[in-house]
């Protein structure tokens, strides 16, 4: 390091210079500047003014400057409630640049009414400098929402035909008994011979998406309900463009009806050992009910393998499943389990009860416990699945208190649910834990309360 310094230092005090060495000049560097965005505009494509009807075409129009550098890119984007329509690039050169682009602002969800485009420009010089610009409404044009009349027309792919009345503002319904349809398309007009007008608006699915189409060969709208399914409300929001249709899940001939617990149809009805019912508005049926009490007779019927009574079957909208208890009823007229780290005994198997969310709460959610079946006095059975980590506690009504002890029953086999043990000081819970044998699955659990012993046989 000190050679190269002399050396440096020599040079400079004798000049260094070759005579046969040109002189050579260094480049400049170039002036640091960034582009500017002199004008932006959105306008109606056709005509004047400042406003359009949804479904009309614009004009974008910039005009780019860069007093020393050359502009390069600029990158057009467009939203209309909440939703991007625009996002265009475009290459440019030389110090001033225009930027021209026609297009179609469409009638999205999310306008709940007449609304300005959100229009961004982002503009990029030669040397990476930016400038961005976003239009204000004195540059921009208004969007006006389509007014719809009074109704709307579901068409289902078969043809058939429902009027939905309005039931608030850009909201429509109707209360209906309609049988299964695959698909369907939303239409603001009839024509004479009531098909679809293609020349109003038609709602029907694009990029799996439900949006504006323009004619027939557009994809309908899945229905999303089971074939057996029986419809009994359409719901359309003519600004989310979603539509809801409320299914009557009967059971029987009885028809659920909404239950004090969230997200549930409920209904109480006589149930008769070994009598098949009919079932409509559960699709999956087989899958969605418990089998400890029914037995999959076809993808619309089910036996019920309980013994006679009354029963109250809950319908869990969200989960399709069909939970059924006994809910007023004691030991030894009932028994029920509940703790955590069991779940549903069907697939897809989930911890339904646990200590996250409403774990353990008997009031707030129907699946938090599980009714066993009655197959003789003082006899009882349960079908869980049953993780790794439990706490299983079984008790004598629909509610906290009058446990059951698991110190006081043998278990067959052995070492598959054992008994609890608190960490800190050794002593029982009285709760079931998963023992050494224990591998995670649906198990049956037979309790004799005349032995007071529980048989556990997996599934």
């Amino acid at each position: 390091m000190a050679f190269s310094v002399v050396l440096v230092a020599f040079c400079t005090m004798t000049s260094c210079k070759d005579d046969d060495v040109p002189d050579v000049a260094w480049p400049e560097w170039p002036v640091v500047s960034a582009p500017e965005v002199v004008t932006a505009t959105l306008k109606p494509a056709a005509g004047s003014g400042a406003e359009i009807v949804a479904g009309s075409s614009v004009r974008f129009q910039a005009h780019i400057t860069d007093s020393d550098n050359e502009v390069r890119r600029a990158t057009l984007t467009v939203t209309v409630g909440g939703n991007e329509i625009v996002s265009e690039q475009f290459r440019l050169t030389g110090g001033d640049a225009d930027v021209e682009h026609t297009f179609t602002v469409p009638f999205v969800s999310g306008m709940d009414g007449d609304v300005y485009p959100a229009v961004t420009l982002d503009v990029v010089n030669s040397l990476h400098k930016t400038a961005s610009v976003t239009l204000t409404e004195a540059q921009n044009v208004l969007v006006k929402r389509p007014v719809l009349g009074d109704e709307v027309y579901l068409v289902t792919s078969g043809g058939d035909v429902y009027e939905l009345p309005r039931s608030a503002d850009n909201r429509y319904s109707a209360e209906v008994k309609a049988p299964y349809f695959e698909s369907y398309k939303i239409a603001a007009k009839l024509t004479a011979d009531r098909k679809i007008d293609y020349s109003s608006i038609v709602w029907g699915l694009v990029d799996g998406q439900v949006a504006v189409v323009t004619d027939a060969s557009a994809a309908g709208i899945p229905s999303d309900v089971n074939p057996a399914a029986i419809i009994k409300k359409m719901n359309f929001d003519a600004v989310s463009f979603r539509t809801v249709l409320d299914l009557a899940v009967v059971f029987g001939g009885a028809e659920l009806q909404p239950s004090s617990y969230n997200g549930y149809q409920e209904a109480t009805l006589s149930l008769a050992s070994g009598q098949t019912y009919t079932v409509t508005g559960i699709g999956g049926l087989a899958t969605a009910v418990d089998p400890n009490f029914f037995e999959s007779v076809s993808d619309s019927e089910v036996k019920f393998v309980g013994l006679d009574g009354a029963y109250t079957l809950y319908y869990n909208l969200s989960k399709s499943r069909l939970y059924i208890e006994q809910r007023g009823a004691t030991y030894p007229a009932a028994l029920w389990i509940s703790g955590m780290g069991l779940g549903f005994p069907q697939p897809p198997y989930s911890l339904d009860v646990d200590w996250s969310g409403n774990g353990w709460n008997w009031t707030v959610d129907v699946h938090q416990r599980s009714f066993c079946k009655k197959t003789a006095d003082g006899v009882f059975e349960a079908l869980l699945y049953i993780s790794r980590s439990i706490n299983l506690k079984i008790f004598q009504q629909c509610g906290w208190g009058s446990e059951f002890q698991s110190y006081n029953f043998t278990t067959s086999p052995e070492n598959i649910l054992v008994d609890g043990i608190e960490p800190s000081d050794g002593h029982k819970t009285g709760d079931f834990a998963t023992g050494p044998a224990f591998t995670e699955g649906v198990y049956l659990l037979r309790l004799d309360f005349n032995r007071m012993t529980i048989e556990i046989i997996r599934r």
